[in-house]
């Protein structure tokens, strides 16, 4: 499946982006196969959307204090449906290109963005394997949910409170500032003593 690169971004501006939704707890998708088993319908969504040439997000809710969304989204490039106005900046509007099949996994203790994406295949593979590519994402997803689980149960970092009353002191240096006396050297000229010779002119006796 290829679509024109403006026709995404219309598409998915107007939300004609088809959704599919399913939920389930973490304990019940502990293993490789239960998660198979609740991707599984996911799958079979994004088969019939693309046979019918449409975008789809299919999701699979983990409930929870902090749910877990894992969703499989089309799209031209590896950011959420969500983000897809972002796409203008990689590509050409008049672009013909494929859409592919990507792995959306969020909760806050994922990473520091509490998103993660990863590329699974081209829809037309997708739809020819859909089974593997299923089972792909289920190991894939199993492994990103014990990874929440287990950072979740980390305690949270001590935060220590400053007392209210206690007034912060300023301690306030006076820097004092010596200015240093310049003392100009005088040029002292030599005065140049000029001896004039008195000439003494004999006077020449008349003879």
């Amino acid at each position: 499946m290829d679509i024109n690169v403006q026709h995404y971004l219309n598409r998915t501006a107007d939300e004609q982006v088809k959704h599919f939704d399913q939920l389930t707890t973490p304990a019940a998708v502990a293993d490789t196969e239960a998660m198979v088993a609740a991707l599984q319908p996911l799958a079979d969504a994004v088969v019939d959307a693309v046979n019918q040439g449409e975008l789809i997000r299919a999701t699979l809710t983990l409930q929870g204090t902090e749910p877990t969304l894992i969703s499989f989204e089309t799209g031209i490039i590896n950011l959420p449906l969500a983000n897809a106005k972002k796409v203008g900046g990689f590509f050409e509007a008049d672009e013909i290109v494929p859409v592919n099949v990507y792995l959306v996994t969020e909760n806050k203790f994922l990473n520091a963005s509490g998103l993660r994406i990863d590329e699974l295949a081209t829809t037309d593979d997708f739809v020819a394997k859909a089974v593997a590519y299923t089972q792909l994402a289920a190991t894939t997803a199993v492994e990103q949910v014990a990874h929440i689980t287990e950072e979740a149960a980390k305690p949270a970092p001590v935060v220590k409170e400053v007392p209210a009353n206690k007034a912060k002191t300023t301690k306030k240096t006076t820097r004092r500032t010596t200015a240093k006396k310049t003392t100009t050297k005088r040029k002292t000229t030599a005065k140049k003593s000029t001896t004039t010779r008195k000439r003494t002119t004999a006077k020449k006796a008349a003879k």
